[in-house]
This record gives C-alpha cells, sequence and structure tokens, in this order.
C-alpha cells in the first residue's frame, strides 16, 4: 500500500512527530527518541495538514475536504 506524508508536526518536549497521510487517511504518532510508530489513528478523510503543541499541548489535523 502506499502511504504519503501531506502534514508534519514536532512536538519537541514529548519527543513525537505527527504525520497526516494520503491514501491510507491516518494520523501517526512516531516516537522520535524510540525510532518507531507509538500509534496510528484513522481519520474520516485524506490528511492536508497538522499543527503540534497548540491549543493546549495537543495536536490538531486538518484533513481534505473539511466542512
Amino acid at each position: 500500500m502506499k502511504i504519503s506524508p501531506a502534514g508534519l508536526a514536532v512536538d519537541e518536549r514529548r519527543g513525537l512527530l505527527y504525520v497526516v497521510t494520503k491514501e491510507d487517511n491516518g494520523l501517526y504518532v512516531l516516537d522520535m527518541v524510540n525510532h518507531g510508530v507509538a500509534r496510528r489513528l484513522p481519520m474520516s478523510g485524506e490528511g492536508y495538514t497538522c499543527l503540534a503543541g497548540a491549543f493546549g499541548g495537543g495536536v490538531v489535523c486538518e484533513r481534505v475536504g473539511w466542512g
């Protein structure tokens, strides 16, 4: 399966990289210390962009076609 990263955000304090993807409609949380996928969360559409650390330290993602 082809997975294309569309948006990246870094949370340096937690050592995490957030990646939203096209094709498989997911948000990947990557552990930059242990160099692995910490979690994959499904999205209801293709990922477009994300921001980490905003809005109280969480992550905000936007998908294509967000209404």
